[in-house]
Parts: C-alpha cells; structure tokens; sequence
C-alpha cells in the first residue's frame, strides 16, 4: 500500500512540476504578445486586419465577453484587457498547483491525508477555485470599463459550485482529523 501511495504520489509530483514549468512559458508568451501587439498598433488603436483574414469580426465574437475584433481591425486595448484576465487566471492556477504540491508532499510524507496543515491547504484551494473566476473577470471588467472597451462581466457558475465542494471537502478532513486524533488517544 505504501509503495502504491508512493509511486502515484511521484508520477503527481511530477507532472505538476511539468504543469508549472509549461505555465511560466505560457505567462512568457502572454506577456511578449502584449508587448508585441502594442508596438504594432495604429494610432488610432487598432491592427488593421488583412483583406483575406482567416477570421471574420462575425466569427470572432467575445472572449470572456470582451469584443476583440471590429471592423477596424484588432483592438488593441480590448486584446491588453483580454490578456491580463487570462494572466490573472493562470495566477490562480500558478497558485492551486503549489498548494496541491505542498498537500501531496505533506501527505507522501506522513502517510495520512488527516491533519490540520492538510485541512488549511484545503481551504486555501477551495477560495483560490472561489476567486480564481471573479477576481480576473472584476480586474478585467474594470480595466475595460478605464479604457472604454466593451466588456460583460460574466461568472462562471462552475468555479462557484468547485469552490464550495473544496470547502465541504475541507470540513470532511477536518472531521476526519477528530477522528484520527479521538482514534490515536483511545489507543
């Protein structure tokens, strides 16, 4: 049991760190493309979009209800506005990845996913799912709304409903904590 608890623990690990490494790149990327865009906007704020451009304003349509494309070409601020939501939520991510690490090591080296550091950990994944949805989507609404892009503020109810299931789960572990701990002393 111990080397099967190992051995899944491991190939975890691992692909977590890997999970790690390829969001840095992907917030690298991110960060140049805003940089890039912005060196090659008009001065009236847009990219012109070719004659033949493989996607049409009507295709396009909102992301994160954010209005990219127009029939000037790219917005450019509304892109800016598109990119620090999406950076914002890889921050998210970032975070629950290193908790998750902290939480699998913790349990790998005790052997018992019932203590109080596994419960706060817990925790802190359940309100990181929680915000991870309305604090990109708010800092994304109101830095449209400064720049005077258009932009809907839409929650994912999904996020919402992960959110609340972590924080039962965490009241599941902290129960089980009682539990463990009533079992040790009564031995």
């Amino acid at each position: 049991m111990k080397e099967t608890i190992d051995k899944s623990a491991r190939k975890i690990l691992i692909i977590s760190q890997v999970l790690k490494v390829i969001m840095i790149i992907t917030f690298t990327l991110l960060l140049l493309g805003m940089i890039m865009i912005n060196y090659h906007r008009g001065n009236d704020g847009y990219i012109p979009l070719p004659e033949h451009a493989p996607v049409t304003t009507e295709q396009a349509g909102s992301k994160f209800g954010i209005t990219v494309l127009t029939e000037n070409g790219l917005n450019v601020k509304a892109f800016d506005v598109l990119l620090v939501n999406l950076a914002g939520r890889m921050a998210f991510c970032f975070a629950a990845l290193v908790i998750l690490r902290r939480l699998l090591k913790r349990i790998v080296k005790s052997y018992t996913p019932f203590e109080p550091a596994n419960v706060r950990s817990i925790r802190q994944l359940a309100w990181l799912v929680l915000l991870s949805d309305i604090l990109p989507e708010a800092v994304g609404w109101i830095l449209a709304r400064l720049s005077g892009v258009t932009a809907a503020f839409q929650l994912n109810i999904i996020f919402l409903f992960m959110g609340l299931v972590f924080l039962c789960v965490a009241e599941i572990f902290r129960y089980g904590c009682y539990l463990q701990q009533e079992a040790d002393e009564t031995l």
